[in-house]
């Protein structure tokens, strides 16, 4: 071998410049693909706990009814949070029903209290808010976080 060729063979141990620069593009395309799937997420999980809220705010109904001998109306007890003090008046036509389920009712039979029906704010503000009639209804209806009505989470994201 010449001592040329020798040399040559030295220096190509390394990678080029062009062999660089693939890896480099694959790694990037690799890296968008995963982006763009994984941002699409973050609609699908608002809806999820969405839907899951709206269940539980649902039981959460249907046992007050079971236990007061019905849903959530003016007058009820209610508080601003789970287990807070009792607001001064009750329940109003312009609140949310969900507060009643906050709130220490007493059994229409037993006169014993029961209650409360929800031990943590069903909503995320950023994504969704679960209302609950106050009509006696026991009606739940999901809004999204600019106040649109959103049947079933649907368009929750």
């Amino acid at each position: 071998m010449t001592e040329a060729a020798e040399r040559r063979a030295v220096d190509e141990n390394g990678f080029t410049l062009i062999e660089v620069l693939m890896v480099i593009l694959i790694l990037a395309i690799l890296a968008a693909t995963v982006v763009f799937a994984v941002q699409d997420l973050g609609g699908e999980t608002a809806r999820t706990s969405c839907k899951a809220d709206y269940k539980i705010v649902e039981a959460a109904a249907g046992a007050y009814g079971a236990q007061v001998g019905h849903y959530p109306e003016a007058g009820d007890q209610a508080a601003d949070f789970p287990g807070g003090s009792a607001i001064p008046g009750g329940l109003t036509a312009t609140m949310n029903g969900v507060q009643a389920l906050f709130a220490i009712q007493t059994d229409p039979v037993t006169g014993k209290a029961v209650g409360p029906w929800l031990k943590d704010i069903p909503a995320n503000g950023t994504h969704y808010s679960i209302d609950l009639s106050t009509d006696g209804n026991g009606t739940v209806s999901v809004d999204d976080a600019a106040g649109n009505d959103q049947p079933n989470c649907s368009g929750v994201q």
